[in-house]
């Protein structure tokens, strides 16, 4: 064939497959077309229609929760992220309502011609619906949104009376008035396991492996199904130098500070990101992940990300949302625990462990597979090892102080003489970063220990917990900077021996006073927790949209005692 026709033909199909809409897309075109094909496609081509769009079918992500948020998203394929698999792999996963969508994308590098296809597999997962029996379940204290979740909609699942009959063993009546939290207190919080609607069954989880990727590169997919194209730019090579930046953050949940936080890690542009525990804050209404995965795709679906559990999802159902909804790279790690994971990229390798919420003695399985990864380590290959579980050993507020103590006594000096050079964790919802430590004294060749709590969850800003609740005085001595506002956190590790840390506050909360509790609940704890009543409150802390930044007004968030209340950021460089 003439080579300027087989050019002509090339440049048709790039320019089709350059269109952003749901046609399937196919590989460049062989040299088997003749002339008058070739010619013949040219006249007759008519760039395909647009795909009609069509609201989501997820019915937790409602019409509402998008405009509110401005996040565009007619599409049958939603929640889409991407993780680290094998070196040279990544994991790409998303869901849909379909089950007959494929479970395979096409992808290419960033100006590449040729695209590959990558077919992969689908899952849903089942579980019994159990909610914590927890204040701010029932009166959130920071948002909006303004509800946990529907009342009217739990108390329908409770109510077999109307879909069972009478005789059944299962049949169960809650009258108009009935609070569905009192049925929920007599069955330890969960929907009764006989009534068969006591049992979620998640949306469809796709999850496709991309192979043969190159490090620091650019690449361009887009799911079978899906009207819209993605990106996402790999890590370095393993042994790359920097600079590499890690975002940074924890306790995320789905309010507007964590819509505004989650901007700013954007604006941040991380090459890898690390959730160190409570991403959605579902808390055993898994509709609510399906609210997370909407509002975070746009950051998770861009780069490679990394999360280990919290007891956000641990205490519902022992981490199954988090399971199958964010997989990470254990058994390519040689973890038998999805909880426990290791990945290497550039200058660092980053351990994932589940910390407090697993066994942590000497020889126990977790205390087994942290040894044996930092003895794999070389430091001619990635001199930066960083550490990331959720429960800290270094905090000194009253908020969940000690906690991590077990913890701490059976690991942090294997750390130590492993030469650990960061350790992150969240729980705290505050930001406080240490000086190097060991053993709860400043030491020249201790960890960093650094929280980043504080990504804007409903569960307020760590200044209500404790007795008495805030900052614990004075600060301690190995406490080098402390904060209960809202921000994103940035390591840049800038060569073998250098990385800068920083934190960027985002987001000052006030009391508001206009809060005024409901009535208390008969089956609540202590008094302390409040009964919703169908009713839509108005949070007890409140954010005003603009205070926070350093290009905001001056700020602290209300009834933080720190000394260093008032700074819109923390930065330091670290050495090893």
């Amino acid at each position: 064939m003439n080579l300027s026709f087989r050019v002509l033909a090339l440049l048709l199909t790039v320019w089709v497959d350059a269109q952003k809409t749901s046609f399937t897309l196919r590989p460049p075109i062989s040299g088997a077309l003749t002339r008058a094909e070739v010619i013949s496609r040219l006249r007759s081509f008519r760039p395909p229609a647009a795909p009609q769009r069509r609201l989501s079918s997820f019915p937790s992500v409602s019409k509402r929760f998008r405009e509110d948020w401005q996040l565009d998203v007619d599409d049958l394929i939603e929640q889409v992220k991407v993780a680290p698999g094998r070196q040279g792999e990544a994991v790409v996963t998303w869901l849909t309502k379909d089950r007959h969508l494929p479970s395979a994308l096409q992808y290419a590098a960033a100006g590449s011609l040729f695209r590959r296809r990558a077919d992969g597999q689908v899952n849903v997962y089942t579980m019994q619906i159990c909610l914590p029996n927890s204040e701010v379940m029932l009166d959130p204290l920071l948002g909006p949104p303004n509800i946990a979740f529907d009342f009217n909609q739990l108390s329908a699942l409770i109510n077999s009376s109307s879909f069972l009959p009478k005789d059944s063993d299962s049949w169960r009546y809650l009258p108009p008035e009935g609070d569905p939290w009192d049925f929920l207190a007599r069955t330890n919080y969960c929907i009764d396991y006989k009534n068969p609607k006591a049992y979620y069954t998640s949306p469809y989880i796709h999850s496709v492996t991309l192979t043969n990727l190159r490090g620091g590169t650019d690449y361009n997919f887009q799911p079978e199904g899906s009207s819209r194209r993605f990106s996402f730019r790999t890590p370095p090579d393993v042994g790359v130098p920097g600079p590499y930046k890690l975002g940074v953050w924890a306790d995320v949940g789905v309010t507007n500070v964590s819509f505004a936080v989650m901007t700013k890690m954007l604006q941040l542009d991380p090459d890898l990101l690390l959730t160190v525990g409570d991403l959605s804050y579902a808390d055993g209404w898994a509709e609510r992940w399906d609210i997370f995965g909407v509002m975070m795709e746009p950051l998770m679906s861009s780069r490679y990300h990394l999360a280990v559990p919290g007891n956000h999802e641990l205490i519902q159902n022992n981490g199954i949302d988090l399971i199958h909804r964010y997989p990470m790279p254990f058994r390519e790690s040689g973890s038998g625990s999805p909880f426990m994971f290791a990945h290497e990229s550039g200058p660092v390798f980053v351990i994932g462990m589940a910390g407090s919420y697993s066994e942590t003695d000497t020889g126990s399985a977790q205390w087994v597979f942290v040894e044996e990864k930092l003895r794999q380590v070389n430091r001619a290959r990635t001199p930066w090892v960083i550490v990331m579980f959720h429960t800290p050993w270094y905090n000194s507020n009253n908020a969940h102080y000690l906690e991590g103590i077990k913890h701490q006594w059976d690991m942090e000096e294997m750390l130590y003489n492993h030469g650990v050079d960061v350790v992150f964790n969240g729980h705290v919802h505050s930001y406080e970063r240490s000086h190097p430590v060991f053993n709860f004294s400043k030491d020249e060749c201790g960890i960093t220990h650094i929280v980043v709590g504080d990504a804007g969850n409903y569960e307020g800003p760590a200044t209500y917990e404790g007795r008495p609740p805030g900052w614990k005085f004075p600060q301690p001595a190995w406490s080098a900077f402390r904060e209960a506002s809202y921000g994103p956190g940035m390591l840049t590790v800038l060569n073998a021996t250098h990385a800068e840390w920083r934190w960027h506050r985002v987001a000052c909360v006030y009391e508001n006073k206009d809060h005024h509790p409901v009535n208390l609940s008969k089956f609540t704890y202590d008094g302390s927790r409040q009964s919703l009543g169908r009713t839509r409150p108005i949070t007890a802390y409140i954010w005003d949209g603009a205070s926070g930044p350093s290009e905001g007004p001056p700020c602290t968030t209300e009834s933080d005692n720190s000394d260093q209340k008032f700074e819109a950021s923390d930065m330091v460089m670290l050495v090893r």
